[in-house]
């Protein structure tokens, strides 16, 4: 099935992640994801994984993305 690779750049008050993509409604945007609608996470092979980061809030204001784009 289709999936597509966004940066995370943060997340909303109610901790939604906030992710960096393109070609949604063709153009560059960031949406908000339920947590659990994330299948995985990639790092660059050689850079070490974060431990106990946290992912800057973020007011944005981004609309909850309901499909896969």
């Amino acid at each position: 099935f289709p999936s597509h690779d966004r940066g995370v750049v943060g997340q909303d008050k109610k901790q939604n992640l906030l992710v960096l993509g393109g070609n949604q409604g063709d153009s560059v945007s960031i949406a908000a994801f339920v947590p659990n609608r994330v299948s995985g996470y990639r790092f660059p092979p050689n850079v070490a994984l974060p431990i106990d980061y946290q992912l800057p809030v973020l007011d944005l204001n981004a609309k909850i993305s309901t499909n896969g784009a």
